[in-house]
């Protein structure tokens, strides 16, 4: 299951990748940086804050038995981690659309990608 979870978040980790990329070029094409870029760049630091978050997140969760029958699993450090993986998620989505440029577009499409990792790995699971 631990494949199968690391599989589904190739996608959001390949989209911050794309923007950070995106991003870098953009900021070197133009050296005065504006307020959007710098709301991209802020958004990226926490996007990749979520994603890291998220698969330290499903990791524990999966080490505590997973939830096979729709229960909560045994405590673990999940129970920590789930509240905080909240604010760094919304603070990327929601800075994401302030940012210039084509790394908006994949710093928007992350949150998305993000959610689908986690809920099919949760479907998954259950199976």
């Amino acid at each position: 299951m631990y494949v199968v979870a690391g599989i589904l978040f190739v996608l959001p980790c390949g989209l911050l990748v794309a923007a950070l990329m995106r991003l870098m070029k953009d900021i070197h094409l133009s050296g005065y940086a504006s307020w959007r870029r710098y709301a991209a760049t802020i958004s990226l630091c926490a996007a990749t804050l979520a994603t890291l978050l998220a698969v330290a997140y499903i990791c524990s969760w999966l080490y505590n038995g997973g939830s096979p029958h729709g229960m909560n699993p045994s405590p673990g450090l999940w129970i920590r981690i789930g509240p905080l993986l909240r604010w760094p998620t919304s603070v990327g989505f929601i800075l994401g659309w302030f940012g210039k440029g084509r790394a908006r577009i994949l710093l928007v499409g992350w949150a998305p990608a993000l959610a689908f990792a986690l809920c099919v790995t949760y479907m998954l699971q259950m199976d």
